[in-house]
């Protein structure tokens, strides 16, 4: 019986279409004799599933771009704080200490003589077929820019919260501490100087292959051991990178406890440790870079 009443119901819904007016559609359900009704070819739920709209304009987006934005508000709203970047001062700063030490040890190997330190800078040079000098150098600039304009922010930053009633800072400060975004420019400016004097090699003859070659097992190369000897040779090129080793020296020395203290390193116990690790750190360094110029300007391979 309700069979029947929903087959006259179909039948009579017809009917009224047809006498309206307004026949039935393709869509409308056929009516059988016997059984339910049909529906249309498509309009079936497991034939046509209503797909998710994962377009700008849709109600839902992709779960990628859901975490990306996530991602980005989490990385801004981070870097907007002053935790974030004395993180980012920080891990910037262990990266450059530790290429700060490998740069040193390469660069005492001019000290063994113009086969040895030519045969170091082929390798670097022709690491990864030459593209690993360029790799780490896009690296180390990322991770210099990145230490650089971290440290101005957080200065600002520090300066600006800074109420007039409070003291000074600069009472219980350091030498180095209070001097540290200063020292910092200073060393930039030489580092820009030293990339032009002796990568790019601007107003000097140091790509001149007539000048600065030399037979290494056979192979002629680019001869970087005269080209330091002759680069350290002009008296005012060795003044300013004594004076830049002289303010990197300064910069370590409060810069390399401040690293394991803003990492949670550092207690009350090993602050003292700390402290000398840093100042020893600093004066190896210092010791060890100073020393190439001043051997150099006192006759070593000239």
């Amino acid at each position: 019986m309700a069979f029947s009443r929903r087959r006259a119901k179909f039948q009579n819904a017809s009917a009224n279409s047809v006498r309206s007016g307004f026949p039935a559609s393709s869509h409308s359900p056929q009516i059988l004799p016997f059984g339910p009704p049909i529906l249309p070819h498509g309009d079936s739920p497991l034939e046509n599933p209503e797909s998710p709209d994962y377009s700008s304009r849709g109600q839902r987006s992709h779960p990628f771009f859901n975490a990306m934005n996530a991602l980005t508000r989490c990385l801004e709203l981070y870097w907007s704080s002053s935790i974030g970047k004395k993180l980012v001062v920080a891990l910037t700063g262990l990266f450059l200490v530790l290429f700060l030490a490998g740069h040193l040890v390469g660069n005492l190997v001019v000290f063994m003589g113009p086969e040895p330190f030519n045969a170091y800078a082929y390798f670097l040079h022709h690491m990864l077929h030459g593209a690993g000098i360029w790799v780490f150098r896009a690296v180390m600039l990322v991770m210099l820019a990145a230490h650089i304009i971290a440290t101005i922010l957080l200065t600002k930053q520090n300066k600006a919260a800074r109420k007039a009633y409070e003291h000074p800072a600069t009472i219980q400060a350091s030498r180095s501490s209070r001097t540290m975004i200063f020292s910092g420019l200073t060393i930039l400016a030489f580092f820009i100087y030293h990339m032009l004097h002796f990568t790019v090699r601007v107003a000097n003859e140091y790509n001149d292959p007539k000048r600065y070659s030399f037979i290494l097992e056979g192979k002629e190369v680019h001869n970087a051991w005269k080209m330091v000897i002759d680069g350290f040779s002009w008296a005012p090129a060795s003044i300013f990178y004594v004076i830049a080793m002289t303010l990197l020296a300064s910069h370590l020395a409060h810069g390399v406890q401040s690293i394991f203290q803003t990492l949670g390193l550092r207690s009350k116990k090993s602050a003292s440790l700390l402290n000398q690790l840093s100042i020893g750190y600093a004066l190896f360094i210092w010791i060890g870079f100073v020393s190439i110029p001043v051997a150099i300007l006192c006759g070593f391979g000239r």
